[in-house]
């Protein structure tokens, strides 16, 4: 116990001497200040001067507008491509919006408040200020609606007043979003609520629309047709047959399974369903740009319309249907212009808890460069989003394709050689070591052919989950029989219990029976949606719903587990030097530790970096974790078979035996032949005999 004080006392007092070490050699960062840059589209050009590295600078709004505008600069680089505009105000709407507010507060029928600043929007650009103001214009007059439905008996006279305040919210939303750029000049967070505000108003008004529609169905679009509606008041047992349809402009579409009605209790079926073509451009209009700039949040952009549908629920509620799911077919875009692979595309649905996009619950079924059909199990607003960090990685993404093909090949190789004499040598077969080392070897073998064959096997949905099923299997198996090798060891050198008293049946159970009951869970509890969370980018486990922790998870604790047995038997290990008995043992164990460490070092590391790869797909981590794990075959061949001295002599004397069977088998095969051949004369001649004399 001392000694192992001594020794962890060493390691800490290294640790703080390499501190030291490296402080030294430190260097002070240059702090860089911004360039002077302009903002295209204002006229005359808008232009800001050069600002101090790690500050807010601050400049009067573009011409026309009032109010002060900031931009940030860090370490030489502007933080995002324009400056944040939120304060810039346009007067003239300003004043309008405010006239009109004070016109719905003073009685004003709502309708022609919101025509009034259509007007306005169609004569005045539009600030990124007053996006906020007008959307709390049309939330006034919509409260002001609903009380004036609330109020009103006709119900003739209550239809003909909501599809005139329907129509007034379309087409000024629809006059909004031909000035993208106005909401360009918002910070992410403020672009990304304003399009949640946007939902929310247009879905309650459509939900009002649908309370008060007698005639069954109603259908508008904006004049600059960058927002469609559809809704629908019928009987509830009118979907109850068949599947429906809405057609969202040009080639999309939703359908919604048969009996779709049934997941709301109501004897009449409000649907009310919504696109929005514009939300592309005003949400990420400017994203690949953005892309450049590490400060951006945007790792994604929106390649469809947003195309919705609910179900007698206000507030953009999520409706889940009770079977089968609704299918999507929207049109992507800038897929051949940006030069991006079809699985960077997934489905999406807009979340107004979060006010981001969520992916649970959709999934791709097919898709190609000008399309994509979504499966979706609940109601609300979807859309296509395409992964930007792939936009410019085309030819990385081949680099590491043929690093991959290269450097798996050679570690199957590798794996393959390493089995042959854990396979062949009668000695190395029976020493439960080698037996440790075969299973792990074997496992991985099976893995990495698998990973080489079919990760990105996603065109077929069966085929995807059976190999990520199989890949999450086999890799846990590795790391199984990993952590028998740690407990084997520590077994073995520290001498707690003798090692028969543990029946080999139950590392077997460890090694195989741990692995295939995680992965059953992980089936039972997710019904493959771990394995399909993202089906289209890769045959794994799913980062969005977290099952990627039944693979880190255990990954993790072997890890752990043998990093404390290799400390304990370095401790029992380095105790014993000091005595010259057992120092042949000694050195055989301090071998075998060394290649354990080594062997849980090179995994584990290995799945470090596959965990950041997968889970933030950077580049560095993907070149890291491909080498690793290309090399993990020829590090093993080379600690386990060629540094070992058991396995090379072992090797040697099954072959030297080998041979001298096969010479002593000749030689017997020869003898056996004369003497056969003896016999055979014998006979021969005795038969001649018998015959002369007769």
């Amino acid at each position: 116990m001392n000694f192992c004080l001594k020794l962890i006392v060493f390691l800490y007092w290294a640790r703080i001497i390499s501190c030291k070490v490296s402080t030294s050699n430190f260097k002070y960062k240059q702090l860089l200040v911004c360039p002077t840059k302009c903002v295209s589209g204002y006229s005359p050009d808008y232009c800001w001067a050069e600002a101090q590295a790690d500050s807010k600078s601050s400049e009067n709004c573009p011409p026309g507008f009032i109010g002060t505008a900031t931009w940030t600069c860090i370490d030489g680089q502007w933080t995002t491509l324009t400056p944040d505009l939120s304060n810039c105000i346009n007067p003239v709407v300003g004043n309008s919006i405010n006239h009109a507010n004070a016109n719905i507060t003073n009685g004003e029928n709502p309708s022609k408040s919101l025509n009034f600043l259509t007007k306005v929007l169609n004569e005045n650009e539009l600030a990124s200020g007053n996006i906020a103001q007008l959307d709390q214009t049309i939330r006034l007059a919509f409260d002001k609606q609903t009380v004036l439905m609330t109020a009103n008996s006709d119900l003739n006279s209550r239809d003909s007043s909501s599809k005139v305040f329907a129509k007034s919210v379309i087409d000024l939303y629809d006059t909004m979003f031909v000035n993208a750029k106005a909401f360009w000049g918002l910070p992410w967070i403020l672009r990304s609520d304003a399009v949640d505000r946007v939902q929310k108003n247009v879905d309650d008004t459509l939900f009002l629309l649908a309370e008060n529609l007698i005639d069954g169905i109603y259908q508008n679009y904006g004049p600059n047709v960058n927002l469609l509606v559809q809704v629908e008041n019928r009987p509830r047992l009118y979907y109850y047959d068949e599947s429906y349809t809405y057609a969202a402009g040009g080639n999309d579409r939703m359908t919604l399974p048969a009996g779709f009605s049934s997941a709301v209790n109501d004897n009449n079926t409000l649907l009310y369903c919504s696109t929005f073509p514009a939300f592309q451009n005003i949400l990420y209009g400017d994203a690949l740009a953005q892309l450049m700039l590490e400060s951006e949040p945007v790792r994604q952009v929106l390649v469809s319309k947003v195309v919705g549908a609910s179900l007698g629920q206000p507030n953009g509620s999520s409706i889940h249907l009770a079977d089968d799911k609704a299918e999507i077919l929207l049109s992507t875009l800038n897929l051949d212009v940006y030069d991006v692979d079809e699985k960077s595309v997934r489905c999406a649905y807009w979340n107004v808890s979060t006010q981001d996009w969520s992916f649970d619950g959709c999934v791709v079924a097919t898709n190609n460069k000008s399309a994509t059909v979504c499966r979706c199990d609940h109601l609300t607003n979807f859309a296509v989003l395409m992964d930007i960090n792939g936009v410019f990685q085309n030819q990385t993404t081949s680099a590491l394709d043929y690093i991959t093909i290269i450097g798996e090949s050679i570690s199957i190789v590798c794996l393959t050689l390493s089995l042959i004499p854990f396979y062949w040598v009668r000695t190395l077969r029976r020493d439960f070591r080698f037996v440790v080392h075969r299973n792990l070897c074997a496992n991985l073998l099976i893995a990495e052919i698998l990973l080489l064959a079919g990760i990105d096997a996603t065109a077929n949905r069966d085929l995807c989950l059976s190999i990520a099923v199989f890949l999450h299997l086999f890799f846990l198996c590795a790391f199984s029989w990993m952590f028998i090798e740690g407990l084997y060891m520590y077994i073995i050198i520290t001498k707690v219990f003798n090692d028969k008293g543990l029946k080999r049946r139950i590392y077997y159970i460890i090694g195989y029976g741990l692995p295939v009951l995680t992965v059953t869970i992980t089936l039972a509890v997710t019904k493959t949606e771990a394995y399909l969370g993202d089906p289209f980018s890769y045959c794994w486990l799913s980062y969005e719903n977290g099952a990627i922790w039944a693979f880190a998870g255990p990954v993790a604790a072997v890890v752990l587990m043998n990093l404390v047995f290799l400390i304990l038997v370095l401790c029992v290990t380095f105790k014993s030097i000091r005595s010259t008995i057992g120092k042949k043992e000694n050195k055989q164990n301090l071998r075998w530790i060394m290649g354990s460490l080594s062997l849980t070092f090179i995994l584990g590391i290995t799945w470090v970096f596959g965990f950041l790869y997968f889970g933030q797909g950077s580049m560095i981590f993907a070149y890291v974790f491909t080498i690793l794990n290309s090399l993990q075959g020829l590090f093993i061949f080379i600690t386990l078979c060629v540094m070992s001295k058991k396995v090379r002599k072992d090797l040697v004397r099954q072959f030297v035996t080998s041979q001298r069977l096969q010479r002593v088998a000749h030689r017997f095969n020869i003898e056996l032949s004369d003497m056969n051949t003896n016999i055979s004369t014998t006979v021969r001649t005795g038969t001649r005999t018998e015959v002369a004399d007769q």
